[in-house]
């Protein structure tokens, strides 16, 4: 973000520094291999509807 050089990095990471104009997309039509992202709770009590709500939002964000 300084100047410093090239970065490969998850969109999940640097989407607002992409989208306020602090960082550029390069090669945009270079696919990278997709990776798996879990959703961890510590125990099932915590697994309210809106967690349940947030997965779905990354699903369907993240497709």
């Amino acid at each position: 973000m300084s100047g410093k050089g090239i970065a490969y990095r998850s969109k999940i990471d640097i989407s607002e520094d992409l989208r306020n104009g602090k960082l550029i997309q390069l090669l945009a039509n270079y696919q990278s291999p997709s990776v798996e992202l879990h959703l961890i709770c510590p125990s099932r009590k915590q697994v309210t509807p809106a967690v349940i709500a947030f997965r779905e939002l990354l699903r369907e964000r993240l497709k």
